[in-house]
């Protein structure tokens, strides 16, 4: 029934045959509760799910037939985009249908006006319903006039180009998804469908596609070998070659993100490809722990709210050149005793490694009193000796200072800790850069400078400052 009801009752908008890919979209929209659909402009993604499938569903809720029919029933259908000027003809289409549609009429009508019969909504008298709301419309689900829950929800084009690079925007999207549509759903009876395009690597629509609670239907236009996958209606003459293909005129960036499902991280400091991991045990060699040059660095903020806190510690193998994150802590809501407890612990963990050295410091924005005494109480606590603590005035510009970590991301010299949460946040702040917070990032140059003054140091200052560190931690030890 369901490959043959798309272009038997809408012939207006299948004028070319199905194919095998057609078929397997039909054959998943029919068994998955929850559908992510990615395929490439043009090949007809939003006609086939939110407009022919919707419909079809519809119609099948006013059928009463078999008891599969009745399983998959939709009374209820909500459409959304982006915004209202993208989801009201949404809506539209599918009235405009139950108003036009003959052949629709026939088999499966008449089909009577409600209460409610207007562009972004409408009800059948029998009260099946369509409502359409723009992204964001409302903190609360939806309810029918019927006081029914969605028994489909259909999200379309959610995203445009500039939030590909809008950290905020996908957690939104993200957030919108899991806490306000999934919530929403008939508790037996719900299918959602999520279709898009990524914008980027860490646009949301790249994370649901990584995610594995989401089914995927994904369906790009060229093979790995270059083979388009519906060679009939987009052979490779209208993809890629030739001074008139879509290529050319699009150019490789755009080209790529709409017909391969591919968007790179182009626009920003750090790409994705460049963020590496290691695992705890990659810090031994055959001799023991690595030996480490170590810096812990406090980027405090005391409002609660607002910028995050952040404190990095760092660790370098001088050898080998990398970079090791040993440790993150990157919060937005966090007391200052929270933050002056952890910037003693990280100072802790890192000096108790065997083979390290490592120094302290915090910027310093004016605040520096009210940093004082938590530091002193924790260290007390922990039995931690005199910390050996630079308070650190910047002189340049945080745009600045952050860039220049950008090229040993680049030679792959920076590892983060896998599977550690704030590490990942840490991570995911370097690649939307300078979007976003940016904090986390500028503790990290803020780790590195220490280490860098502990590996060459500069005047006699420093060095002092240096031996008392080192003469502190063996003492300690």
């Amino acid at each position: 029934m369901t490959v043959f009801f798309y272009p038997h009752y809408l012939p207006h908008l299948f004028r070319e045959p199905f194919t095998d890919n057609h078929r397997e979209l039909a054959r998943l929209l029919d068994t998955e509760a929850i559908l992510l659909v990615l395929a490439f402009r043009g090949w007809g993604k939003s006609t086939l799910v939110t407009y022919a499938e919707t419909l079809r569903l519809l119609v099948l809720g006013g059928m009463g037939g078999s008891a599969r029919d009745l399983a998959s029933r939709v009374d209820f259908a909500v459409l959304t985009s982006r915004t209202d000027a993208q989801t009201w003809p949404l809506v539209l289409q599918l009235r405009i249908e139950f108003e036009e549609n003959a052949r629709l009429a026939q088999d499966f009508g008449p089909f009577e006006r409600g209460p409610v019969w207007q562009a972004n909504r409408f009800a059948l008298s029998d009260g099946r319903e369509v409502m359409g709301r723009s992204l964001f419309s409302s903190t609360r689900g939806p309810r029918s006039l019927q006081n029914r829950r969605p028994q489909l929800w259909v999200l379309d084009d959610l995203q445009e180009l500039k939030d590909g690079k809008n950290p905020e925007r996908a957690e939104e999207i993200l957030a919108y998804l899991k806490s306000t549509v999934l919530p929403a759903m008939h508790a037996r009876r719900f299918r959602v469908r999520v279709i898009g395009t990524k914008m980027s690597e860490d646009c949301a629509i790249a994370k649901l596609e990584g995610d594995p609670h989401y089914p995927r239907f994904r369906l790009d236009a060229q093979r790995a070998d270059g083979a388009p996958t519906e060679p009939e209606r987009f052979p490779r003459a209208f993809l890629d070659e030739g001074p008139d293909s879509k290529k050319a005129l699009m150019g490789s960036d755009a080209y790529s993100r709409e017909y391969l499902n591919t968007a790179l991280s182009r626009s920003g400091l750090v790409r994705r490809a460049w963020i590496r991991f290691y695992r705890a045990e990659d810090l031994r060699g055959p001799d023991g722990a690595l030996p480490l040059v170590c810096g812990t660095f406090w980027d405090p903020a005391l409002a609660p709210g607002g910028d995050c806190k952040a404190i990095v510690t760092l660790g370098a193998h001088l050898p080998s050149g990398r970079l090791y994150v040993l440790d993150a802590f990157v919060r937005r809501d966090a007391s200052p005793d929270e933050q002056a407890a952890e910037f003693c612990r990280q100072w802790e963990r890192a000096a108790r490694r065997a083979d390290s050295t490592c120094a302290l410091g915090y910027e310093a924005n004016g605040f520096q009193a009210l940093l004082e005494y938590p530091i002193e109480a924790h260290r007390e606590a922990l039995g931690l000796p005199a910390l050996p603590i630079r308070q650190v005035t910047h002189t340049q510009p945080k745009e600045l200072r952050v860039a220049a970590l950008a090229p040993l991301f680049e030679r792959g010299a920076i590892f983060f800790l896998e599977d550690d949460v704030d590490q990942r946040t840490l991570a995911d702040q370097w690649v939307f850069w300078p979007k976003g917070d940016k904090d986390g990032p500028d503790a990290m140059r803020g780790a590195w400078d220490l280490v860098q003054r502990l590996t060459a140091p500069v005047g006699p200052l420093i060095a002092a400052r240096q031996s008392g560190a080192a003469e502190a931690m063996a003492a300690w030890r």
